[in-house]
C-alpha cells in the first residue's frame, strides 16, 4: 500500500511539472530568480541527511521502473544528449539574453549575429525545456515559441551569484575530449586529457590562457557554492594566521576574513595567479587588503611556501590533493611539513571523502573522481587512503569534519 501512495505522489508531482513546463506557469520573476541560492549551511543535519537519501533513491528509481534497454540508453545516449544541448546553450549566452524577458529562438539568434539559425536553437531548446531547464512562455508556435529563464537555466546567467555557466564553459571545451580517451586511458595507462592534448593539463593553461581564465572562473563559482559549509563547520576562531595554499583568486580566504575580523591571511599560488589576485583583490576586497598578503611560488618548492606567522597558524588547502596521484601528493605534503616543522600550525585540507559503502555513497563523488583520472591523474580518496597518504608524508589525521557540501575538513599536522 505504501509503494502504491508513493508511486501515486510520484506520478502527480511529475504531471505537475510538465504542466508547469509546458505553460510556464508558477516560476518567478527573473529578479527573484537572480537571488542567490539558500545557504545549505543553514538546514538542519537531518534534512541534508534525508535530501541526499532522497536524491539517491530518485536517481535510481527508474532503473526499478524503466526496461532495462530503455533505461540503458538514458542513462547513456538521452543523457550526454541532454548535458551536451545545456553546455552548448551556455556557451551561446541564452540565459543572458532572456534576462530582459521571454523571446523566440528567431529573436536570440539574431541578437546572437546568426539570424539564419533560429530552428537550430529551437531544436537545443526544445530538448533542454523538456528536461526542465528554460520554460515556455506563451502559446507552442514551434520556432516562433517564447520562452523564458527558470529556476534552472538562471545558472547558467553569467551574472547569478550562482552561475554553472564557467563550469559548463569549462567541461565543454577542456573535459569532453578528456573524458572522449577515457578507454584508451585505462587501456595504456596514459592521462586521457595528455591523449587528447598532446599535454598536461597545466602546461595547457599555461599555453591558453584564456582557457585558465574560464577554468578559474570556475573554481571561483565552485567556491562559492562550497565556501559557507567549509566556514560554519569548523572552528577557525583558534588560529590568527591562515596561509591558502594554491587558493586562486582567493575566494575562500576573502569569505574566511570577512567572517574573522582579526584573522591575517597570505594568499598563495603561481606567481601569475598570485599577481591578478593583487589586482583583482584591489577592486573587490579593498577592506580587506590591510590584513592579506600575496605570495608567489610552487607547492613543489619548499623555499618558497610561506613561514607561519606568529601565534597558530592554519594552512589550507582546498581541492588540491585530488588535482595529484598519491606520489606528487606525498611531495606536497613533505614540502608543507618543512615549512611548518617547530611551528603550532596545523593544515586543513577541504576535499571530498569518499565512502567505502560506494553503493550508498553519492554519485557525483565518484563522477569527480573519473573526471580527476581524466584531467590530471588524481582522484578522490577514503578516509583510509587520506590517513595512509597523509602518514607516508609525515602527518597525522586529527579528524575529518564533515559539512552539509560534497567536501569534508580533514584537520592534520606533521608528527
Amino acid at each position: 500500500m505504501k509503494a502504491v501512495t508513493l508511486l501515486s505522489l510520484c506520478v502527480t508531482a511529475c504531471l505537475a511539472l510538465a504542466i508547469a513546463v509546458k505553460l510556464g506557469s508558477g516560476i518567478p520573476s527573473e529578479e527573484v530568480l537572480m537571488q542567490p541560492a539558500p545557504d545549505p549551511s543553514n538546514l538542519p543535519w537531518p534534512a541534508v541527511k534525508i535530501g541526499m537519501a532522497l536524491g539517491r533513491f530518485v536517481e535510481l528509481l527508474p532503473n526499478w521502473v524503466n526496461p532495462p534497454g530503455i533505461q540503458m540508453l538514458q542513462l547513456t545516449a538521452v543523457s550526454h544528449f541532454k548535458a551536451t544541448t545545456i553546455k552548448a546553450l551556455a556557451e551561446l549566452g541564452i540565459a543572458d539574453l532572456l534576462a530582459n524577458g521571454p523571446k523566440t529562438p528567431q529573436e536570440m539568434a539574431a541578437a546572437s549575429g546568426f539570424p539564419g539559425n533560429g530552428d537550430k536553437l529551437y531544436r537545443l531548446l526544445r530538448l533542454s525545456t523538456s528536461s526542465g531547464v528554460f520554460a515556455i512562455h506563451g502559446p507552442l508556435k514551434g520556432s516562433e515559441t517564447r520562452f523564458r529563464n527558470n529556476q534552472m537555466s538562471i545558472l547558467l546567467r553569467s551574472d547569478h551569484p550562482n552561475t554553472i555557466k564557467y563550469m559548463l564553459m569549462h567541461l565543454a571545451a577542456d573535459g569532453d575530449l578528456a573524458w572522449a580517451k577515457l578507454a584508451e586511458g585505462v587501456k595504456t595507462d596514459k592521462l586521457p586529457f595528455e591523449l587528447a592534448n598532446g599535454m598536461g593539463i597545466w602546461q595547457y593553461f599555461k599555453e591558453n590562457p584564456e582557457r585558465e581564465q574560464v577554468f578559474s572562473k570556475a573554481m571561483a563559482t565552485q567556491d562559492q557554492l562550497m565556501t559557507s559549509t567549509s566556514i560554519k563547520e569548523y572552528d577557525w576562531s583558534s588560529y590568527g594566521h591562515a596561509i591558502d595554499i594554491g587558493g586562486a583568486y582567493g575566494s575562500f580566504i576573502a569569505a574566511l576574513m570577512r567572517a574573522l575580523p582579526d584573522i591575517k591571511a597570505t594568499l598563495f599560488d603561481m606567481p601569475q595567479v598570485a599577481d591578478n589576485a593583487k589586482v583583482l583583490w584591489a577592486k573587490d576586497h579593498a577592506n580587506l587588503t590591510d590584513r592579506v598578503s600575496f605570495a608567489g611560488g610552487d607547492f613543489f618548492d619548499a623555499q618558497t611556501i610561506p613561514k607561519p606567522g606568529q601565534g597558530k597558524t592554519a594552512y589550507i588547502m582546498r581541492s588540491i590533493l585530488h588535482d595529484w596521484d598519491d606520489s606528487s601528493s606525498i611531495k606536497i605534503l613533505k614540502t608543507l611539513a618543512a615549512a611548518m616543522k617547530g611551528s603550532q600550525a596545523k593544515l586543513v585540507l577541504i576535499e571530498q571523502v569518499l565512502d567505502d559503502d560506494f553503493v550508498s555513497d553519492l554519485t557525483v563523488r565518484h563522477g569527480f573522481d573519473l573526471h580527476m583520472m581524466a584531467m590530471a591523474n588524481g582522484k578522490e580518496r577514503t578516509t583510509s587512503e587520506w590517513e595512509a597518504l597523509l602518514g607516508q608524508a609525515g602527518f597525522k589525521l586529527n579528524k575529518i569534519f564533515p559539512t552539509k557540501g560534497i567536501q569534508s575538513l580533514i584537520e592534520t599536522e606533521p608528527v
